[in-house]
């Protein structure tokens, strides 16, 4: 993995304008062509319900010349590519901290496979694994709130992320669903990727978050996924499991661990399904956790410790075909308004896996 880390500060439309020209001079992206119809729509919603957004998506079409009012052309991603992340993530609150700091860890999970070898096609010559080149970036706008959040293929979303005021967020992908049918094109509103960001760049704590979830139109782009939000003292897990249900899942203690079934349906995790080692370690996954983390005091090594107990490795490659890995651990402190990550850079000869040292951005340091 090839790490990007962008700090960028200005208005939203200057903060549109260099995330397109960083896409632009690193994959030679170029806005894609898009149905009028949907493409009106999707703007307008935009411009009515967030705003901030719809300044970043100006930026992205001057970077190119052009007029965002462009109903042929989709201005409001960049660089999407799908995304259906495995993951396991947890919120300890204050009180079981041993510091007395509010804290999320994630793994974000994914497949090392390339795009070809994903749709059960050999590699092409010099084709780079879909995940290669995460970005972590930084943004501190004129007005609004400044975030650091970690992403991959869609440089106006993320996959997990904080903002200046503590609200921290990240995705999952939803593997229990009962009804699982991305639309695999744009809609007006929100796709899975773009409600974290729309969230850090409105909400100021969980409980403004769970008032704009249930406010907004969302739909599922790429995947099935649900949603971590946390604040310093309080979190819940949105699920949308089909499209006219949605479901918050409250802290019930002062720990939250969420993997890739539905806590609102299987909230216990106490049956595996022994025909399906997928669905198997998305229960075996929480249950760690839990166990780790419920009911005691928890220090920053104790929570690493507990992600490294549920991440992914060579271990799984003989029911995970598609060779997934942890691609990243990070770990949220909320009170202090950084995260530090340990980002995968491959496999060692005995199948462990080798990372980065620990690397870490800080809110509070402001724009650079």
């Amino acid at each position: 993995m090839v790490v990007h880390h962008l700090v960028l500060e200005g208005s939203g439309e200057e903060i549109g304008r260099a995330l397109a020209e960083e896409a632009r001079r690193s994959s030679a992206w170029m806005p894609p062509p898009a149905d009028p119809i949907r493409n009106r729509a999707r703007r307008r919603w935009f411009q009515q319900n967030w705003p901030e957004h719809h300044a970043r998506m100006k930026g992205i079409a001057n970077a190119f010349s052009q007029r965002v009012d462009d109903d042929d052309v989709d201005f409001s991603s960049i660089f999407g590519q799908p995304i259906d992340v495995a993951c396991s993530a947890a919120w300890c609150s204050p009180r079981t901290s041993t510091d007395g700091h509010a804290r999320v860890g994630r793994n974000l999970d994914f497949s090392t496979q390339t795009v070809s070898e994903l749709m059960g096609a050999p590699s092409t010559m010099g084709e780079l694994p879909v995940f290669f080149r995460p970005f972590v970036i930084e943004t501190h706008p004129r007005h609004g709130y400044a975030s650091i959040v970690a992403t991959v293929g869609d440089l106006t979303g993320c996959l997990d992320g904080i903002n200046e005021h503590g609200l921290t967020v990240a995705v999952l992908s939803d593997d229990r669903s009962p009804v699982t049918c991305p639309t695999m094109t744009a809609q007006a509103g929100l796709h899975e990727m773009h409600v974290l960001r729309y969230l850090l760049d409105r909400c100021r704590s969980a409980a403004e978050a769970r008032d704009a979830l249930l406010e907004a139109k969302q739909y599922d782009q790429y995947s099935v996924a649900h949603h971590l939000v946390a604040d310093e003292n309080d979190a819940f897990v949105w699920e949308r499991i089909m499209h006219n249900v949605e479901r918050l899942v409250e802290v019930k203690d002062e720990t939250l661990c969420v993997t890739n079934h539905l806590l609102s349906v299987d909230n216990t995790a106490s049956q595996d399904q022994l025909a399906d080692p997928a669905t198997n370690d998305t229960y075996l996954r929480e249950r760690t956790l839990d166990q780790r983390l419920a009911g005691n005091q928890i220090s920053n090594d104790a929570l690493w410790a507990a992600l490294e107990a549920v991440s992914a490795d060579a271990r799984s490659d003989g029911w995970n075909a598609q060779r997934g890995r942890t691609l990243w651990h990070s770990q949220y402190d909320i009170s202090s308004r950084n995260v530090t990550f340990e980002f995968y850079l491959g496999d060692r000869l005995d199948g462990t896996p080798r990372r980065s040292a620990p690397v870490s951005f800080d809110l509070s340091a402001g724009g650079a």
